[in-house]
Protein backbone atom coordinates (compact mmCIF):
# COMPACT_ATOMS: atom_id res chain seq x y z
CA UNK A 1 0.00 0.00 0.00
CA UNK A 2 2.72 2.70 1.20
CA UNK A 3 4.96 1.45 -2.72
CA UNK A 4 1.19 2.27 -4.57
CA UNK A 5 0.90 5.68 -2.83
CA UNK A 6 4.19 7.18 -3.26
CA UNK A 7 5.17 5.33 -6.87
CA UNK A 8 1.84 6.66 -8.03
CA UNK A 9 2.42 10.43 -6.10
CA UNK A 10 6.01 10.10 -8.09
CA UNK A 11 5.37 9.43 -11.13
CA UNK A 12 2.61 11.21 -11.56
CA UNK A 13 4.82 14.20 -11.25
CA UNK A 14 6.49 12.96 -14.60
CA UNK A 15 5.78 15.47 -17.19
CA UNK A 16 4.06 12.99 -20.13
CA UNK A 17 6.07 13.98 -22.20
CA UNK A 18 9.26 12.59 -20.30
CA UNK A 19 7.54 9.39 -19.25
CA UNK A 20 9.07 7.05 -21.86
CA UNK A 21 12.59 8.09 -20.36
CA UNK A 22 11.93 6.17 -17.47
CA UNK A 23 13.77 2.66 -18.08
CA UNK A 24 12.96 0.97 -14.89
CA UNK A 25 13.08 0.92 -11.15
CA UNK A 26 16.16 -0.47 -8.55
CA UNK A 27 14.58 -0.98 -5.10
CA UNK A 28 17.07 -1.63 -2.34
CA UNK A 29 16.61 -3.89 0.67
CA UNK A 30 18.00 -6.47 3.25
CA UNK A 31 18.16 -10.07 2.19
CA UNK A 32 16.93 -13.14 4.30
CA UNK A 33 14.67 -10.88 6.11
CA UNK A 34 13.25 -13.38 7.84
CA UNK A 35 16.19 -14.86 9.28
CA UNK A 36 16.86 -11.46 11.35
CA UNK A 37 14.22 -11.85 13.71
CA UNK A 38 16.14 -11.69 16.70
CA UNK A 39 17.95 -8.49 15.45
CA UNK A 40 14.33 -6.82 14.96
CA UNK A 41 13.01 -8.26 18.31
CA UNK A 42 10.23 -10.08 16.24
CA UNK A 43 8.90 -13.58 15.73
CA UNK A 44 10.47 -14.74 12.21
CA UNK A 45 6.78 -15.76 10.97
CA UNK A 46 5.78 -12.45 11.85
CA UNK A 47 8.91 -11.35 8.80
CA UNK A 48 8.12 -14.82 6.63
CA UNK A 49 5.96 -12.75 4.45
CA UNK A 50 9.09 -10.75 2.99
CA UNK A 51 10.41 -14.38 1.89
CA UNK A 52 7.48 -15.10 -0.12
CA UNK A 53 6.13 -11.63 -1.44
CA UNK A 54 7.56 -11.17 -5.66
CA UNK A 55 8.40 -6.99 -4.97
CA UNK A 56 9.95 -7.05 -8.91
CA UNK A 57 6.71 -8.56 -9.64
CA UNK A 58 4.77 -6.24 -7.48
CA UNK A 59 6.34 -2.98 -8.93
CA UNK A 60 6.33 -3.54 -12.45
CA UNK A 61 2.49 -4.21 -12.34
CA UNK A 62 2.08 -0.89 -10.59
CA UNK A 63 4.44 0.95 -12.61
CA UNK A 64 4.78 -0.94 -15.88
CA UNK A 65 8.57 -0.51 -15.52
CA UNK A 66 11.10 -3.42 -15.03
CA UNK A 67 12.44 -3.63 -11.54
CA UNK A 68 15.62 -4.79 -10.74
CA UNK A 69 15.96 -6.22 -6.47
CA UNK A 70 19.50 -5.38 -5.10
CA UNK A 71 20.74 -5.94 -1.71
CA UNK A 72 20.70 -2.32 0.17
CA UNK A 73 24.70 -2.85 1.25
CA UNK A 74 26.18 -3.73 -2.40
CA UNK A 75 23.43 -1.12 -3.94
CA UNK A 76 25.25 1.25 -1.54
CA UNK A 77 28.77 0.40 -2.30
CA UNK A 78 27.48 1.12 -5.78
CA UNK A 79 26.54 4.70 -5.64
CA UNK A 80 30.04 5.15 -3.69
CA UNK A 81 32.00 3.65 -6.66
CA UNK A 82 29.96 5.33 -9.41
CA UNK A 83 29.00 8.93 -7.84
CA UNK A 84 30.85 9.31 -4.94
CA UNK A 85 34.86 9.65 -4.20
CA UNK A 86 35.95 7.83 -1.24
CA UNK A 87 36.43 4.81 -3.11
CA UNK A 88 40.05 4.77 -5.53
CA UNK A 89 41.68 1.87 -5.10
CA UNK A 90 41.19 -1.28 -7.98
CA UNK A 91 40.57 -3.73 -4.45
CA UNK A 92 38.28 -1.92 -1.70
CA UNK A 93 35.94 -3.27 1.45
CA UNK A 94 32.90 -1.57 2.29
CA UNK A 95 30.80 -0.94 5.30
CA UNK A 96 27.16 0.98 5.38
CA UNK A 97 25.71 1.29 8.55
CA UNK A 98 22.11 1.44 8.18
CA UNK A 99 18.89 -0.08 9.97
CA UNK A 100 21.33 -3.46 9.81
CA UNK A 101 25.02 -3.23 8.72
CA UNK A 102 26.21 -4.73 5.20
CA UNK A 103 28.81 -4.64 2.85
CA UNK A 104 29.96 -4.86 -0.57
CA UNK A 105 33.53 -6.15 -2.57
CA UNK A 106 35.80 -4.21 -5.17
CA UNK A 107 37.87 -6.67 -6.92
CA UNK A 108 40.03 -5.38 -9.71
CA UNK A 109 37.88 -2.07 -10.17
CA UNK A 110 34.88 -3.47 -9.96
CA UNK A 111 31.41 -4.49 -7.90
CA UNK A 112 32.07 -8.31 -6.92
CA UNK A 113 28.83 -9.88 -5.85
CA UNK A 114 29.59 -13.27 -5.87
CA UNK A 115 27.92 -16.35 -8.41
CA UNK A 116 25.08 -15.98 -6.19
CA UNK A 117 25.04 -12.32 -5.43
CA UNK A 118 25.61 -12.75 -1.63
CA UNK A 119 29.35 -11.46 -1.76
CA UNK A 120 30.13 -8.78 0.99
CA UNK A 121 27.94 -9.92 3.20
CA UNK A 122 29.13 -8.02 6.43
CA UNK A 123 26.57 -8.12 8.58
CA UNK A 124 27.10 -11.98 9.43
CA UNK A 125 30.80 -11.52 9.96
CA UNK A 126 31.18 -13.44 13.26
CA UNK A 127 32.90 -11.05 15.91
CA UNK A 128 33.47 -10.97 19.36
CA UNK A 129 30.69 -9.76 21.34
CA UNK A 130 30.37 -6.39 23.21
CA UNK A 131 32.32 -7.12 26.56
CA UNK A 132 33.91 -10.58 25.36
CA UNK A 133 31.29 -12.51 26.57
CA UNK A 134 30.73 -14.49 23.22
CA UNK A 135 30.97 -14.43 19.67
CA UNK A 136 27.91 -12.87 17.24
CA UNK A 137 27.66 -11.66 14.21
CA UNK A 138 28.33 -8.10 13.23
CA UNK A 139 24.70 -7.41 12.39
CA UNK A 140 23.96 -7.25 15.96
CA UNK A 141 26.94 -4.92 16.90
CA UNK A 142 26.99 -2.55 14.57
CA UNK A 143 23.84 -2.01 13.30
CA UNK A 144 21.63 1.54 13.89
CA UNK A 145 19.10 -0.36 15.31
CA UNK A 146 20.97 -0.95 18.07
CA UNK A 147 21.95 2.23 18.63
CA UNK A 148 18.16 3.24 18.06
CA UNK A 149 17.34 0.97 20.79
CA UNK A 150 20.11 2.25 23.04
CA UNK A 151 19.23 5.98 22.88
CA UNK A 152 15.72 4.88 23.45
CA UNK A 153 16.73 3.33 26.94
CA UNK A 154 18.39 6.54 27.56
CA UNK A 155 15.70 9.10 27.34
CA UNK A 156 17.23 10.30 24.00
CA UNK A 157 15.13 8.96 21.10
CA UNK A 158 12.10 10.90 19.54
CA UNK A 159 13.29 12.28 16.09
CA UNK A 160 11.77 11.13 12.74
CA UNK A 161 14.91 9.77 11.86
CA UNK A 162 18.25 8.03 13.40
CA UNK A 163 20.47 10.78 12.00
CA UNK A 164 18.41 13.53 13.82
CA UNK A 165 18.65 11.63 17.15
CA UNK A 166 22.22 11.14 16.61
CA UNK A 167 22.62 14.80 15.50
CA UNK A 168 20.55 15.96 19.15
CA UNK A 169 22.61 12.74 20.88
CA UNK A 170 26.21 13.54 19.90
CA UNK A 171 27.60 14.76 23.15
CA UNK A 172 25.99 12.15 24.93
CA UNK A 173 27.66 9.09 26.78
CA UNK A 174 24.90 6.54 25.33
CA UNK A 175 26.47 7.39 21.40
CA UNK A 176 30.32 7.39 22.24
CA UNK A 177 29.53 3.96 23.64
CA UNK A 178 27.39 2.52 21.09
CA UNK A 179 29.89 3.96 18.64
CA UNK A 180 33.16 2.53 19.85
CA UNK A 181 31.38 -0.97 20.68
CA UNK A 182 30.27 -0.79 16.20
CA UNK A 183 33.93 0.17 15.66
CA UNK A 184 35.32 -2.56 17.36
CA UNK A 185 33.21 -5.23 15.93
CA UNK A 186 33.78 -3.77 12.19
CA UNK A 187 37.87 -3.27 12.89
CA UNK A 188 37.67 -7.48 13.15
CA UNK A 189 35.72 -7.97 10.33
CA UNK A 190 38.36 -5.56 8.30
CA UNK A 191 41.13 -7.59 10.03
CA UNK A 192 39.37 -11.14 9.34
CA UNK A 193 38.77 -9.96 5.55
CA UNK A 194 42.55 -9.18 4.99
CA UNK A 195 43.57 -12.38 5.74
CA UNK A 196 41.91 -13.59 2.73
CA UNK A 197 42.08 -11.12 0.03
CA UNK A 198 44.11 -8.12 0.13
CA UNK A 199 42.05 -5.39 0.13
CA UNK A 200 43.86 -1.75 -0.50
CA UNK A 201 41.31 0.26 1.41
CA UNK A 202 38.39 0.27 3.32
CA UNK A 203 35.57 2.50 3.31
CA UNK A 204 32.82 3.14 5.94
CA UNK A 205 29.22 5.15 5.15
CA UNK A 206 26.53 5.76 6.60
CA UNK A 207 22.32 6.97 7.17
CA UNK A 208 24.09 9.54 9.42
CA UNK A 209 25.48 12.88 8.51
CA UNK A 210 28.82 13.57 7.48
CA UNK A 211 30.51 14.32 11.39
CA UNK A 212 28.84 11.46 12.51
CA UNK A 213 30.48 8.67 9.77
CA UNK A 214 33.95 10.60 10.02
CA UNK A 215 33.65 10.10 14.05
CA UNK A 216 32.56 6.17 13.36
CA UNK A 217 35.74 5.83 11.08
CA UNK A 218 38.15 7.08 13.39
CA UNK A 219 37.00 5.16 15.85
CA UNK A 220 37.53 2.15 13.73
CA UNK A 221 40.87 3.43 13.05
CA UNK A 222 41.98 3.35 16.82
CA UNK A 223 40.57 -0.15 16.98
CA UNK A 224 42.62 -1.64 13.95
CA UNK A 225 45.87 -0.31 15.62
CA UNK A 226 44.86 -2.13 18.53
CA UNK A 227 44.86 -5.68 16.46
CA UNK A 228 48.67 -7.31 15.48
CA UNK A 229 48.19 -7.23 11.73
CA UNK A 230 51.50 -8.92 11.00
CA UNK A 231 51.48 -11.33 7.93
CA UNK A 232 48.56 -8.49 6.43
CA UNK A 233 49.90 -5.38 4.50
CA UNK A 234 48.40 -1.75 5.62
CA UNK A 235 45.43 -0.85 4.47
CA UNK A 236 43.62 2.89 3.95
CA UNK A 237 40.36 3.21 6.15
CA UNK A 238 37.86 6.05 4.79
CA UNK A 239 35.12 7.52 5.49
CA UNK A 240 32.19 7.01 2.77
CA UNK A 241 31.32 10.59 0.84
CA UNK A 242 27.43 10.10 0.02
CA UNK A 243 25.61 8.94 3.20
CA UNK A 244 22.01 8.73 4.19
CA UNK A 245 20.97 8.34 0.51
CA UNK A 246 23.36 5.74 -0.71
CA UNK A 247 21.71 2.74 -0.72
CA UNK A 248 18.59 4.60 -2.71
CA UNK A 249 20.65 6.22 -5.16
CA UNK A 250 22.71 2.98 -5.90
CA UNK A 251 19.90 1.18 -6.43
CA UNK A 252 18.15 3.86 -8.89
CA UNK A 253 21.36 4.50 -10.56
CA UNK A 254 21.95 0.78 -11.37
CA UNK A 255 18.86 0.06 -14.04
CA UNK A 256 20.83 2.89 -15.98
CA UNK A 257 23.95 0.37 -16.05
CA UNK A 258 22.07 -2.08 -17.23
CA UNK A 259 20.22 -0.26 -19.78
CA UNK A 260 23.15 2.10 -21.40
CA UNK A 261 26.89 1.48 -19.85
CA UNK A 262 29.02 -0.16 -22.84
CA UNK A 263 30.65 -2.26 -19.78
CA UNK A 264 28.07 -3.63 -17.84
CA UNK A 265 30.34 -4.32 -14.65
CA UNK A 266 30.59 -1.06 -12.56
CA UNK A 267 33.95 0.50 -13.04
CA UNK A 268 36.27 2.53 -9.72
CA UNK A 269 36.53 6.05 -10.49
CA UNK A 270 40.32 6.28 -10.18
CA UNK A 271 41.87 9.10 -9.09
CA UNK A 272 45.30 9.72 -11.15
CA UNK A 273 48.51 9.39 -9.39
CA UNK A 274 50.74 12.21 -8.88
CA UNK A 275 53.87 11.84 -11.01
Amino acid sequence: ALLRRHLTGMLGRVEPTLRDRLVGIGVAIPGQLSGWGDVLGLDPRELREWDEVDIAGEIAVLTGLSCEIWNDATAACAAEMLLGSAITTGSALYFYVGTFIGGGVVLDGKLYEGPRRNAGALGSMPVVGRGGARFEQLIHQGSLLGLERALNEAGLAGEPEIRATVRAARDTLAWRVWRQGAAEGIAQAIAAALCVIDFESVVIDAMLDPEDVAALTDDVRRAMARFDLTGTLPVTIAAGSIGFSARALGAAILPLVRNFSPDQELLVKRVPVAA
